[in-house]
């Protein structure tokens, strides 16, 4: 696919996420965004993005003078699409990609300034895209995509604690024995709505949808949807209260987040 096309599919994509998941603005960005060539290596040095590999892809930034931060990419694929929002330097992001497939996106349009670490992003396969949202956090996420065509989206203003685990797939089969039945399911994709906050050690595991404003516990394995506004711990993951909220300052309800909650609740 050439980068018009790749922006094509980005956009379907966000169109499909909806608001419950983020307010970026696809046609905003592309009005100011540079394009850099995977090959410019002196460039994007500067910016202090390094590509090991296949130098078959497009990077696409606010600025071309402003740095992201560290990122690396592992590329084995093909026209791939990187896109980082860079409008002022960020103070804390740490962003590790490994693309094995062809035509696979990534978009950061919200790094600028937020504390972020990607430990590492694993895309397997072609036609794969990763969005991570505006205002979305991490204190050190690990991410897997499997099958072709998937995706994994964490919307504006999630929260991930420390060792926080996303994958969409089992990765290996299981099956019974005697029948020779698969016992687990494909890959599917993952959407995490708004205003997510996933604990310490949380493995989401195939969960197709995480609603706006929930929280995951410290080492919850969610397996399963989780509707919005909802507290879910465990192994597997079950909802104990409905109708919860968070916020970031400790001991504090800032009114836009209360605010916000309502207005996704009508989105």
């Amino acid at each position: 696919m050439s980068s018009d096309q790749l922006f094509a599919a980005l956009h379907s994509h966000l169109i499909k996420l909806g608001p419950r998941v983020t307010g970026f603005n696809l046609d905003s960005f592309l009005a100011q965004c540079v394009l850099i060539s995977g090959a410019e290596t002196e460039q994007l040095s500067r910016l202090r993005i390094k590509i090991t590999g296949s130098t078959d892809c497009t990077i696409a930034v606010e600025s071309a003078d402003t740095t992201i931060g560290n990122v690396s990419i592992t590329n084995r694929g093909r026209e791939g699409l990187f896109l980082f929002a860079n409008n002022r330097s960020p103070s804390r992001a740490n962003i590790a990609l490994r693309v094995n497939g062809s035509n696979c996106i990534a978009a950061f349009p919200g790094c600028a300034g937020t504390p972020l670490s990607i430990r590492d992003c694993l895309f397997r396969s072609d036609n794969q895209i990763l969005y991570w949202g505006i205002g979305a956090t991490s204190v050190g996420t690990n991410l897997e995509i499997e099958g072709v065509g998937r995706s994994v989206s964490v919307g504006d203003d999630c929260m991930a604690s420390s060792n926080v685990w996303i994958r969409n797939h089992d990765m290996h089969t299981v099956f019974d024995v005697e029948t020779r039945t698969v016992l687990n399911g494909k890959a599917c994709d993952i959407v995490i709505e708004e205003h997510v906050w996933l604990g310490f050690d949380a493995f989401v595991l195939s969960a197709e949808n995480i609603g706006f404003g929930s929280v995951l516990g410290a080492r919850a394995l969610v397996n399963r949807s989780i509707p919005p506004e909802s507290l879910a711990v465990g192994i597997p993951a079950r909802v104990i209260k409905n109708g919860i909220g968070w916020a970031r300052p400790p001991g504090n309800v800032p009114e836009r987040v209360t605010e916000r909650l309502t207005q996704l609740r009508g989105a």
